[in-house]
C-alpha cells in the first residue's frame, strides 16, 4: 500500500473519501475517525480502495494534536488528549483535546499572574497586574472599582481611587489628607485650611474663630480671617508679644516676649529667656563693665565663685585669683600672699602647708614639718 513517499496520491484519496461530513468529524471529535472507501469505488490503489496500513506510519500526514491511526488495516485520525505538548505548531503550545494546537487550556499553561481565556484558548494578563493603565483603572494597575487603591501621587478621579481616601481635585493625584485635596471638606473652614487638623487660613479665608487664622483674628461678619494689627489684642504678625515688638511701634514691657533689644521698652532683651528685662545686668550677656555675664564691674551684682573677675570687689567672696582672674572662696586661693599666710596661699591660717623653699614662721607652716 501507499507509504509516506506517495503522500500526494494518498492525500487526494483521503480527501475524496472523507467528503465534507467526514472532514467535520475529523476536526471536531475526539474518537478515532476511519477513512472510508470513496463513493462509487473511486480512489487510489487497486480497485479504488482507501489506503491500507499495517501501522500509522503507512497513513497520510498528521499533526501532534490529530495523530494518524491504523485500525483494521484502515487509516484514520484521533484527537490527542487535552494538554498534550504540541511543539508550537501554529504558535500554539498544547493540544485542546479536539485536534487543535492552542496557547492554553488551563491557567497552568500561562506565565505567572496570567489567566487562560478558555473561550479563545489564549493567555491574558491578570487585570490590575499587567503593567498598563487600562479598563477602569485611574493609574497603572490601581484605582477604579476592581483594582487596589493607588498610593500617594498616583493618578485618581475620586478619593475612592486612593488608599488615603483623598484625591486632589486640582492635580488629580492621591494625597495624604483632606488638607491637601483642594476641596473644602471634613472640619475645614476654607479649602484645605482651618479647623483642628489643617494649617491655619490666610487673610480673607473662611473661619469660625481666631484659631483658624494665621493672624489669629476671625471677623464677625463676614466670618473671614483678618490681617494683623498692633491693636487687635492678639500676638500675631511679627509681634514678639501681644501688640508690641516686631513691626509694632510699641516696645514690650519687662517680662514680655522679645527677639532683640529693640523689641523692649527698656532696650534690654534676655538672650536666653527671650523676655524683656530692666537692665543690662539681666540680659544674659557679658556686656558693659561686667566681668562675667550679668555680674561684676561695679554696676551689676557680684559674681559667684568660678566667675570671671578683675579684682576682689567683683566677687561675692571678695577674693579674685590674681593669675586665673576667677572668683574664689577664700584668700587662700587668690594667688596673693595676704592675711596670715607665710607665703602665697600657704602657711598661717591656710589649710595648705608650704612646700620646701617657701617662707614660714613655724614648723607648722611647712609640709615637711
Amino acid at each position: 500500500m501507499s507509504s509516506r513517499g506517495t503522500v500526494g496520491g494518498v492525500l487526494l484519496a483521503t480527501a475524496v473519501a472523507l467528503g465534507a461530513q467526514a472532514c467535520a468529524q475529523v476536526l471536531g471529535l475526539e474518537e478515532a475517525v476511519v477513512i472510508e472507501e470513496a463513493a462509487g469505488g473511486a480512489g487510489v490503489g487497486a480497485g479504488g480502495s482507501v489506503p491500507q496500513c499495517t501501522t500509522p506510519l503507512d497513513c497520510p500526514m498528521d499533526t501532534t494534536c490529530m495523530p494518524a491511526t491504523c485500525q483494521a488495516s484502515k487509516c484514520g485520525f484521533t484527537a490527542a488528549p487535552e494538554g498534550t505538548v504540541c511543539f508550537a505548531e501554529n504558535a500554539g503550545k498544547v493540544c485542546d483535546g479536539k485536534g487543535k494546537c492552542v496557547e492554553c487550556t488551563q491557567e497552568v499553561h500561562c506565565p505567572v499572574e496570567w489567566l487562560c481565556d478558555t473561550d479563545a484558548n489564549q493567555c491574558v494578563a491578570l487585570p490590575c497586574l499587567n503593567g498598563k493603565r487600562d479598563g477602569e483603572e485611574s493609574d497603572i494597575d490601581c484605582g477604579g472599582p476592581s483594582c487596589p487603591k493607588c498610593a500617594i501621587a498616583g493618578a485618581c478621579q475620586t478619593g475612592d481611587d486612593c488608599a488615603s481616601g483623598y484625591c486632589s481635585t486640582k492635580t488629580h493625584k492621591c494625597v495624604e489628607t483632606h488638607c491637601d485635596d483642594s476641596t473644602k471638606n471634613a472640619d475645614e473652614t476654607d479649602v484645605d485650611c482651618g479647623g483642628p487638623s489643617c494649617p491655619k487660613c490666610a487673610t480673607d479665608k473662611g473661619c469660625l474663630s481666631g484659631g483658624d487664622c494665621v493672624d489669629g483674628v476671625c471677623g464677625s461678619d463676614p466670618k473671614i480671617c483678618l490681617p494683623h494689627t498692633c491693636s487687635d489684642s492678639v500676638k500675631n504678625g511679627s509681634e514678639t508679644d501681644v501688640d508690641c515688638g516686631g513691626s509694632c511701634p510699641a516696645g514690650c514691657a519687662n517680662g514680655q516676649g522679645c527677639a532683640q533689644p529693640v523689641d523692649c521698652a527698656s532696650g534690654f532683651c534676655n538672650a536666653t529667656k527671650h523676655v524683656c528685662v530692666a537692665t543690662k545686668c539681666e540680659d544674659g550677656l557679658k556686656n558693659g563693665l561686667e566681668t562675667d555675664v550679668d555680674c561684676g564691674g561695679g554696676a551689676c551684682p557680684l559674681c559667684a565663685t568660678g566667675k570671671a573677675c578683675s579684682k576682689g570687689a567683683d566677687c561675692a567672696s571678695t577674693f579674685c585669683n590674681e593669675t586665673k582672674h576667677l572668683c574664689v572662696a577664700t584668700q587662700c586661693e587668690d594667688g596673693l600672699k595676704n592675711g596670715s599666710e607665710t607665703d602665697v596661699d600657704c602657711g598661717g591660717s591656710c589649710p595648705a602647708k608650704c612646700a620646701n623653699c617657701k617662707a614660714c614662721l613655724v614648723a607648722g607652716d611647712c609640709a615637711s614639718g
